[in-house]
């Protein structure tokens, strides 16, 4: 979540004042609603560790944020800390257009998270794969995205997380299919689909965006839910950048 919010901060959108505010509101209309759909089960709230919590508060993080990106700014004033100051925020003039924020965004977000994934977070480590060089094995790429589910499922973020079957397209590229079953985020991403949300909290498909990203692998993601697992279909283009 950190990742995201860093995202938010980078794109210039939205003074990060207003969109604390906006996050916090929106969370605090949703809550009792979200609490008694699971009664007489209760999250643990502020433990992300907890999958209900989980579920809940990265739910309200990207409502915000689509929010937002939907009215997103051009210039404004966004303020610092306590006490009192301002500054004035242009956003990046390739950007102007609203349209490209959730893909920027989305991007963004791929490459935290796999960095963390890589290099540690807070002092604990992953053991998330390096990129693959050019002209590595077709394997290494479906290795490294078996890993980076392998590191999701250890840390609860799903019960199960498989790389479903790999093919080979007529124009050279490859497509990965990636199932996910009883993932954290389950209800999350549902319930910001029915609202038409601009960006989604797939967290391990962005994870693995990432890697794909960083292994000069251009790659896009489609999505498909069920009520017990997301299945995630990755276009990778053979071609390295």
């Amino acid at each position: 979540m950190r990742s995201s919010y860093e995202a938010v901060d980078e794109l210039d959108f939205v003074p990060m004042d207003r969109f604390q505010v906006k996050f916090w509101k929106l969370r605090q209309s949703e809550l009792e609603p979200y609490a008694l759909q699971y009664s007489p089960l209760k999250a643990k709230y502020g433990d992300l560790s907890d999958p209900l919590y989980f579920d809940f508060i990265s739910f309200s993080q990207y409502a915000a944020i689509s929010n937002e990106m939907r009215e997103g700014q051009q210039v404004f004033q966004e303020k610092l800390g306590a006490g009192g100051l301002v500054k004035t925020v242009r956003r990046n003039p390739e950007l102007r257009d609203n349209a490209s924020l959730p893909s920027a965004f989305k991007e963004s977000v791929a490459k935290k998270i796999y960095t963390g994934l890589v290099e540690g977070f807070e002092e604990v480590q992953f053991g998330g794969p390096v990129p693959c060089e050019a002209g590595a094995p077709a394997d290494c790429v479906v290795n490294g995205v078996k890993q980076i589910l392998s590191i999701f499922v250890k840390a609860g973020y799903a019960l199960k997380a498989t790389v479903s079957d790999v093919d080979q397209l007529g124009d050279g590229s490859r497509r990965i299919q990636v199932r996910v079953e009883g993932p954290a985020n389950l209800w999350s991403v549902r319930s910001l689909a029915s609202r038409r949300a601009s960006v989604y909290n797939e967290f391990l498909a962005l994870a693995v965006l990432g890697f794909l990203l960083a292994s000069g692998v251009p790659s896009t993601f489609a999505s498909k839910y069920s009520d017990t697992s997301i299945d995630y279909d990755f276009d990778c283009s053979t071609k390295r950048t």
